[in-house]
């Protein structure tokens, strides 16, 4: 077995220890590394930009307003930001936009960002589940048993008939 202890050495640190005499040559030192410190980033800004369903289906460019902390020599100050954000035609309930840098702030790191959550006008007698629009119609009881029709209004405004089959369960 050529080697021994100091071929293993040698391996798991990078070089051979020959010419060192052995265990007690010790290693060369190398100097020690500086650990940079990740660059510090201001925390995230949250906004909802809130449209009606007919500027949901038309898209365009929207105006919003938000606080952030914009710094002023070596103090921060509240500073009130408004920002302009295009969306397209048909844009979903919930769609999130992020806005890289345009956050607070940060004194000795990046400014944050901001997300901008798209939130659309349900309308009258309707509510949001996730991102299903889902709207309460009332149906006479005699429809219920029998089956019919009633009358629904469409997120585009038309109105609609659907079909309530025979013995349906309220809800």
């Amino acid at each position: 077995m050529g080697g021994g202890l100091e071929d293993i050495l040698g391996q798991m640190f990078g070089g051979g220890m020959g010419g060192m005499g052995g265990m007690g040559g010790g290693m060369p030192r190398q100097p020690p590394r500086q650990q940079q410190r990740p660059a510090q980033k201001a925390a995230t800004i949250n906004v909802g930009l809130d449209i009606t369903m007919e500027e949901a289906m038309a898209g365009g460019q929207f105006e919003f307003s938000f606080k952030r902390f914009k710094q002023q020599g070596t103090s921060m100050e509240t500073k009130r930001t408004t920002m302009k954000l295009r969306l397209d035609a048909g844009v979903a309930h919930g769609t999130t936009k992020t806005l890289k840098g345009q956050g607070h702030d940060h004194p000795e790191g990046e400014r944050g960002d901001v997300i901008v959550t798209v939130r659309i006008d349900a309308g009258e007698a309707c509510r949001w589940e996730g991102d299903v629009l889902v709207q309460d119609v009332p149906v006479p009881y005699s429809v219920l048993m029998l089956g019919g029709k009633v009358s629904v209004r469409l997120p585009s405004g038309k109105v609609g008939k659907l079909a309530v089959a025979p013995f349906t369960q309220s809800g």
